[in-house]
């Protein structure tokens, strides 16, 4: 679980370019990064809630935006009684 602090500051207290860089680029802590299995391999990997505690602490101000979206079909396969094959079929 993350918790999410308010980081105020008024227009002097803005960081630098600089700093936000620095705080952006430091590892996160271990503890933090989980680890998940994904065709038989241990891949490890940081919770989007972390990176958004990151960037809000980081930050002035961000946001983001959809520029593209690509949907892929997969083919499966499925048995069929009738013929008693495996037969490919579209899955969204």
């Amino acid at each position: 679980m993350v918790t999410m602090l308010a980081d105020v500051r008024t227009e002097a207290e803005q960081r630098t370019a600089e700093e936000i860089l620095d705080l952006l680029g430091r590892r996160f802590r271990p503890e933090v990064v989980q680890q998940r299995k994904i065709g038989g391999r241990q891949v490890a990997y940081v919770p989007v809630a972390a990176v958004i505690e990151r960037l809000n602490r980081a930050c002035n101000t961000w946001n983001f935006r959809i520029v593209s979206r690509q949907t892929d079909t997969m083919l499966l396969n499925r048995w069929n009684a009738e013929t008693r094959k495996s037969e490919p079929r579209e899955v969204p």
